[in-house]
């Protein structure tokens, strides 16, 4: 009886895959996803700017490549992926 009582209530608890348009919550984890997306695009785009024009980091023969310039997104993408 035990069982068969677990079991109707697992079935009850299947949900179709359009009833998540029902729920409010759904909506408010797309949108905070959504804005720190954004936000992270957003850094990761300005930030060669930013070390170029503010830092002044120009090529120099200690720096003869732009690698530093180019690094520096990859490893804040790098990290953003961990978190």
């Amino acid at each position: 009886m035990l069982q068969r009582a677990m079991s109707i209530t697992s079935v009850q608890e299947l949900k179709e895959w359009y009833s998540w348009f029902k729920e409010g919550q759904f909506y408010i984890y797309c949108i905070v996803y959504t804005l720190v997306r954004m936000a992270i695009n957003v850094v990761l785009t300005v930030q060669s700017f930013y070390l170029i024009r503010v830092l002044k980091f120009e090529i120099t023969e200690r720096f003869p490549s732009p690698l530093a310039v180019a690094i520096t997104p990859l490893i804040s993408y790098s990290v953003s992926l961990l978190f």
